[in-house]
């Protein structure tokens, strides 16, 4: 396999070379231990200067960006709820707030100074 991966390593096309040894290596994850491919890759990037995981870390990194401003969207507007309606702003409003979508975050976060908590309920509620 390290064979295999020494002459895919040389390919000239950046693309393809990365292609075809991500596609190596996947292919040996399904013969060989997590340990050995994980060491595998790290030295293919040490050794190739190779980043065959790019696109894969991109992708995670703005899932990660979204889930994170999506949680401070809700921290916020439950705030903005908690400071608004006092009292009135119930732990069951907080879990709701909890799971509730962009949409209707950024409508009640919006409309903060004019929303009225019948109006939230229903937001939150039936959303």
């Amino acid at each position: 396999m390290v064979d295999l991966i020494d002459t895919e390593a040389r390919i000239n096309s950046e693309g393809l070379r990365n292609d075809v040894i991500a596609s190596t290596l996947l292919i040996g994850s399904t013969v060989y231990e997590e340990g050995f491919i994980r060491d595998l890759k790290r030295r293919l990037i040490q050794m190739y200067d190779v980043d065959i995981f790019k696109e894969e870390r991109k992708a995670a990194l703005e899932e990660g960006m979204m889930k994170g401003k999506l949680e401070t969207l809700r921290e916020d507007v439950s705030k903005l709820l908690l400071i608004k309606f006092k009292d009135s702003y119930t732990s069951q409003m907080r879990e709701y707030v909890k799971k509730a979508d962009k949409d209707t975050l950024e409508y009640i976060r919006d409309h903060i100074f004019d929303i009225s908590l019948d109006e939230v309920k229903k937001l939150l509620f039936v959303s």
